[in-house]
């Protein structure tokens, strides 16, 4: 301020001269000054915007990944899916688990849980041997997710590799018909041979490879006898419509309505397979599911 004053008071020419000196350094700081606040502007502006979105992003993308990972908040799988579509994939993922962990092809029954429930499951497969549990829950979860270890499974699949045919075939539990014991009439030609002993009442019939063998208590329980009887009959009409898989030489179905727990197994060649559940007439259905 002070030269641009002495400027004022001096001739014209040396005015000029002075003006002319003053213009040459001055358009690069006028530049300097118009271009650099712009800059500064974008930059903590505008940059630091398309950075705070670009965080924002790669923070979505990393919750994605983690949620992927852990399978969903609490292992929750996508909500909006109904319990036909999550039960589609899920089966799907399963049978990929199972088969790419495992040495024998699985047997893997298309489980439904029902009543508009969504299907649960966890699986554990190693090189000789594979068990897949099924659950009913009332919310969609992703395979193996952790909140499934406080549930109780309503079926569960297995298989097993043994060191030969026969340790196989052993492994079944195939029962004999007793001898000298009371026949009961289970319909559609079917015999059944009852027996007793021990506070247990018996029920053991065959049909093809298979044999069939019920136990109940008959100690503080009158009708153990009648509700055993009963529920051979509806396995028996059941069977009429379902076909059981096959064995090569023994299958084995065991019913406890004592204690609530009912399997199927059979053997084929070194391998058995066996399927378990909470309903017995479920289990024939889970079973006929993989033949049919």
């Amino acid at each position: 301020m002070r030269n641009r004053r002495a400027a004022l008071l001096a001739p014209a020419a040396s005015l000029l001269l002075l003006g002319a000196c003053q213009d040459s350094p001055a358009e690069p700081q006028a530049d300097a000054e118009q271009t650099a606040p712009p800059d500064n502007g974008e930059a903590a502006g505008g940059t630091a915007g398309e950075h705070e979105e670009s965080a924002k992003d790669q923070d979505a993308g990393a919750d994605s990944g983690e949620a992927g990972r852990n399978g969903g908040e609490n292992g929750k799988d996508e909500e909006g899916e109904s319990p036909n579509e999550q039960r589609d994939q899920l089966l799907s993922e399963i049978d990929d688990q199972a088969g790419q962990s495992t040495d024998l092809k699985p047997a893997l029954p298309p489980a439904d849980a029902g009543d508009g429930n969504y299907l649960g499951a966890a699986v554990q497969a190693e090189a000789d041997h594979y068990e897949v549990d099924y659950f009913s829950t009332d919310q969609p979860y992703q395979l193996n997710a952790g909140e499934l270890e406080d549930l109780e499974p309503f079926a569960k699949a297995e298989g097993r590799i043994y060191e030969s045919p026969a340790a196989a075939k052993e492994s079944v539990n195939y029962q004999q018909v007793p001898e000298g014991s009371g026949n009961v009439d289970l319909g559609y030609g079917i015999t059944g041979t009852e027996d007793a002993g021990a506070g247990s009442v018996f029920l053991t019939w065959h049909e093809g490879k298979w044999s069939f063998s019920m136990r109940n208590q008959n100690i503080d329980n009158p009708g153990g006898s009648g509700d055993m009887t009963a529920l051979a009959k509806k396995i028996v009409a059941k069977l009429e419509d379902r076909m059981l898989p096959p064995p090569e030489e023994a299958g084995a179905g065991t019913f406890d309505l004592s204690s609530d727990e009912y399997s199927l197994a059979w053997q084929r060649g070194k391998v058995v397979y066996s399927i378990s559940a909470d309903d017995p007439l479920k289990l024939i259905d889970l079973a006929a599911d993989l033949s049919e």
